[in-house]
């Protein structure tokens, strides 16, 4: 049942991507044989967008980092113009461009993530067929040149325009296959960017033709591709650099134990001198662990002989560590390849063997899920809609409580309020430097009860302890009744 709600989840979540690119084809080829074909360069930068929008096709938590879908936009404007001047018809051009995309992402869409040498050797493959394509075009029009064509461009057209189309579809299916993992820094792309534009712009103009007439401009035009080449040397770690000063400007000396760019995201493990232990996300500090301890314990309070719980994409392994070692077993939902690696960093190569994992047949009976920071838009949408909290709580226990911490300055009234709905009630609490949102049909704020449910790991006979765990805990006054 759980499984079927998932790929429920699944098929509802890539609904939207499915209208939203059907949409834009079949209104790009609306709009071109409406007449809009006959602007100068609408058919190639309609034929572009659908190339864009088809990598919304992509499996549901993948994204295509910025530069393969600019590059793969670009072939799509190109070879939709090449085709529409061949078939004397921009429409039929964007039809056959906007057809071979789709193919080929359909033909690439079970295929599982790829690894990092795997993404770049698909995004190679990508640019060579693209690139093979205006020479087959060129091969197959000066071995098929029929007289009859320059009055009817598509004579033999399923046979000349066939091939150019099944390259299209396979470069399509493997920029879809590279835009899983792919990490060529964006820097490096952009700096190589300026250098191939200046070199193919000196080369077409050949400034060694030109020293006696404009001999500036030939100088200026030769020296240009070897200024950016100097320049680009320097595009490479331009994040890294500027986030290691970031961080000596906290506190001096530390490391990098991971860095990744999945294409969405860049993900990043941090050592300092004094060996305190950092996740950084788009180079913003993510753990605060004295947040996710305290999570944990106010949910675990939240009904007497708690076991089991499920922690979901935790920046740091401190959460489901601490709920390990006060006898709780634990269900650590996967997140992305990088966020595991993350994790791993921080904790070690072997900090996953602490956790005690619940039998697979036994449903949670809490959740505790983590909200980066700063919060992407589009996760706070999702935890601010009853249909996410309603599927996650079919995953759970009867009755099991749940709680989101979110990142400090993030508006909680929209989560409280889908909680709410949900759950039957909610209340919002600080903890540390976050911000702690629980749901349940019965809400413990007392800090001694919540304490006393704890499993006896957790509890000390110190009432120090107890009275520390009331003093960081500040439950916020419940919404008053409209």
């Amino acid at each position: 049942m759980s499984r079927l709600l998932q790929e429920s989840a699944s098929l509802s979540s890539r609904a939207p991507r499915l209208i939203a690119t059907s949409a834009t084809v079949l209104l790009g080829a609306g709009l071109l044989r409406g007449g809009l074909g006959e602007i100068p360069g609408a058919a190639a930068l309609t034929g572009g967008l659908a190339a864009a929008v088809v990598f919304l096709l992509l499996p549901v938590g993948t994204t295509a980092p910025w530069w393969l879908v600019a590059a793969a936009t670009g072939c799509a404007c190109g070879l939709t113009r090449l085709l529409g001047t061949w078939c004397a018809d921009p429409a039929a051009g964007f039809a056959l461009t906007a057809s071979a995309v789709l193919a080929g992402v359909a033909l690439q869409s079970r295929t599982s993530v790829a690894e990092e040498g795997d993404a770049l050797c698909w995004a190679a493959a990508a640019g060579l067929l693209a690139a093979i394509i205006p020479l087959l075009l060129r091969f197959l029009g000066l071995n098929a040149a029929d007289p009859a064509m320059l009055e009817d461009p598509l004579r033999n057209a399923v046979f000349l325009l066939g091939q150019t189309w099944l390259a299209a579809a396979l470069a399509a299916a493997a920029a879809a296959g590279a835009a899983t993992a792919s990490f060529i820094e964006p820097s490096v792309v952009l700096a190589l960017g300026g250098c191939a534009l200046a070199l193919a712009a000196a080369l077409r103009l050949r400034p060694w033709t030109r020293g006696q007439s404009q001999p500036l401009r030939a100088r200026a035009l030769t020296l240009a591709p070897v200024f950016c080449l100097a320049l680009a040397s320097l595009a490479p770690g331009l994040m890294r650099d500027v986030w290691t000063a970031r961080l000596d400007a906290a506190y001096p000396g530390g490391r990098f134990l991971f860095l990744r760019d999945d294409g969405a995201r860049v993900l990043a493990a941090y050592e300092f001198s004094i060996k305190d232990r950092t996740a950084l996300r788009d180079g913003v500090i993510q753990s605060d662990d004295i947040a996710a301890r305290l999570a944990v314990r106010v949910l675990a309070g939240q009904r007497f002989g708690l076991r089991r719980m499920l922690i979901s994409r935790p920046p740091t392994p401190a959460a489901p560590v601490d709920a390990s070692l006060i006898g709780l077993s634990v269900t650590l939902e996967k997140g992305t390849s990088s966020e595991a690696a993350t994790l791993d960093a921080l904790g070690g190569p072997r900090w996953r063997e602490i956790l005690e994992a619940p039998a697979p047949q036994d449903k949670p009976e809490a959740a505790l899920l983590f909200l980066p920071r700063p919060a992407p838009r589009c996760e706070r949408r999702r935890w601010a809609g009853a249909a996410a909290l309603r599927a996650l709580r079919a995953r759970l226990m009867e009755g099991a409580p749940v709680a989101v911490l979110l990142p400090p300055g993030v508006a909680t009234g929209e989560v409280e309020a889908a909680a709410r709905e949900v759950f039957g009630s909610a209340r919002t609490a600080d903890v540390g430097r976050g911000v702690l949102v629980v749901a349940a049909p019965e809400i413990e704020t007392d800090a001694e009860r919540l304490y006393s449910r704890l499993p006896a790991a957790a509890r000390s006979p110190d009432p120090r302890v107890a009275r520390a765990l009331a003093e960081a805990l500040r439950w916020r006054p419940p919404p008053t009744a409209k």
